[in-house]
């Protein structure tokens, strides 16, 4: 879990295709937003298991509806972005809505099993 821009707090999981969300084709995602200021919560990236709406950038699996486990999360402070270690690949949310960013740019050779930001303005925020 992480406090990020935009009053938001960011919660991590592993393993959510096998729990109950999926059981009941929810959405399996492992990260969740929430919205401290308006009190609501969502799952990213938002999709509906057999719908139409998929991930925007899927892993290596070419899976549609699910990214993997979430294994590395870190916000980069004051620029509105998350980066998450989701899947063994890095993507990039936006803290403001959500949103994935675009991650053609963000290319890691391997597996990505951890995210790290090292330029915060205090080592706490490290």
């Amino acid at each position: 879990m992480l406090f990020a821009d935009n009053n938001t707090l960011w919660i991590g999981a592993t393993n959510c295709a096998t729990g109950e969300r999926a059981a009941h084709s929810g959405n399996p995602n492992c990260l969740t937003r929430f919205d401290t200021s308006a009190s609501t919560a969502a799952i990213v990236p938002n999709v509906t298991v057999g719908g139409t709406t998929t991930v925007p950038y899927p892993n290596e699996n070419l899976d549609p509806y699910y990214y993997g486990s979430l294994t590395g999360l870190c916000w980069v402070e004051n620029l509105g972005k998350v980066y998450t270690a989701y899947g063994g690949q890095v993507h990039a949310f936006n803290t403001a809505d959500g949103s994935e960013i675009n991650n053609t740019n963000i290319t890691v050779q391997g597996t990505a099993n951890d995210v790290a930001y090292i330029d915060a303005s205090t080592n706490v925020a490290n």
